[in-house]
């Protein structure tokens, strides 16, 4: 069995450089799992996606993704998203 899960470090309102790892649906659901955590007021430091085989508990995939992207396109859907867009 494969499990994929997000792993990041954050600050938030109680506590700073906190370490968090979630698991996940599957790779498409991870936007709206980073978003989530950035809607509740998370700053993250370090994110990770990793992919891991339960049987073996061999790491398939582990990637750092670049959360200051993923940041900046949140803001953005927030401050645009009830902007009409003008033809």
């Amino acid at each position: 069995m494969i499990i994929e899960r997000i792993k990041f470090y954050a600050d938030f309102e109680q506590e700073k450089n906190k370490y968090f790892c979630f698991r996940i649906a599957n790779a498409f659901a991870l936007k709206g799992a980073i978003f989530r955590f950035f809607d509740k007021g998370y700053i993250m430091k370090a994110l990770y996606y990793e992919k891991l085989d339960t049987e073996t508990g061999e790491i398939i995939e582990n990637t750092k993704l670049d959360y200051k992207k993923l940041q900046d396109e949140f803001i953005y859907t927030k401050v645009y998203k009830d902007i009409p867009k003008w033809n």
